[in-house]
């Protein structure tokens, strides 16, 4: 049992949630958690709830997760640089609806198959996409692992939390290496070289992106979820997608895109069309709860 009077600020807390989108989330993870916190001191947690990070009491955090690990910096270190960070991310926006989160661990990872994770997948998108209110919104881990990053402003510093879980360094962006050099391959971390964004950035498919179409709505995430939750169980195979399931994966895709990274986003680097270019960096620059979880600066108490 954790208490309050065991926490110092600037601890993470790492939480596991009921439900089938955090069941999802922590098997598209590979994790045990799916959520997580910033503890202030004085029995307050800094964490995303809704649209913005907002302060609550540990009592509240802790109840609402069916169990919580505390993280703490390894490095002996005053935490007001830390806590001043957290102050000036209070007026960031946010977003803290698993379904965010879900549907970029959906895109960027490599879920196991089965016959109707396209239809899952295109479901978190279209929910993901509903309940996103401002561009590039963070997640509550991404809330976290920012005050880290960001205490100091030294590119590798003692506040530094480095994201030691999943590497994929070969990854087709769109970004010119040099002007007119052609497609460079970026460096990003946690995007799977079988995704669906790799796939989507691909010269052949990004060409169908304005022409794909919806089609059908997908069932709700919650059924699609029951469903994909009974087939990995049962092993199911499947076949290769029609021609029409993946443009309408597209078509939700962009939808999500558009979403995540507003009307007119800053990026135009290269060939991907820009709201694409920002959520596939994005997505390679997420931080997760397990992320938290499995890194080597961080011990658990």
């Amino acid at each position: 049992m954790i208490r309050v009077a065991d926490l110092r600020a600037g601890d993470v807390l790492l939480l596991r949630s009921p439900g089938l989108i955090a069941w999802a989330t922590r098997f598209f993870d590979s994790a045990e958690v799916d959520r997580a916190a910033l503890y202030l001191g004085d029995g307050r947690v800094a964490e995303a709830v809704g649209d913005a990070v907002k302060i609550r009491s540990f009592d509240e955090s802790a109840a609402s997760a069916e169990s919580m690990v505390v993280r703490r910096l390894k490095e002996h270190a005053p935490m007001e640089p830390l806590l001043g960070r957290s102050e000036e991310l209070l007026a960031a926006p946010a977003s803290a609806a698993p379904e965010v989160q879900l549907a970029l661990l959906c895109i960027s990872r490599k879920p196991r198959a089965s016959p109707s994770l396209l239809a899952l997948q295109r479901a978190a998108l279209e929910s993901g996409a509903s309940a996103i209110s401002a561009p590039a919104p963070l997640t509550a881990a991404q809330f976290v692992w920012r005050c880290y990053e960001d205490a100091l402003p030294e590119q590798s510093d003692v506040y530094t939390v480095r994201l030691n879980g999943i590497h994929y360094l070969e990854m087709v962006s769109g970004v010119p290496m040099v002007p007119g050099a052609g497609v460079a391959r970026r460096r990003g971390r946690g995007v799977h070289p079988d995704s669906v964004l790799t796939w989507a950035a691909q010269p052949a498919i990004r060409a169908r992106l304005g022409s794909a179409r919806a089609g059908d709505a997908p069932p709700p995430l919650e059924a699609s979820l029951a469903r994909y939750r009974e087939e990995v169980r049962s092993d199911l195979t499947v076949g290769l997608p029609e021609r029409a399931q993946s443009d309408a994966l597209l078509a939700s895709l962009q939808k999500f895109a558009a979403a995540w990274s507003g009307k007119d986003p800053p990026i135009a680097r290269g060939p991907l069309p820009p709201q694409l270019e920002m959520l596939f960096r994005s997505a390679a620059d997420l931080c997760t709860a397990g992320d938290l979880l499995r890194s080597e600066d961080l011990f658990t108490l």
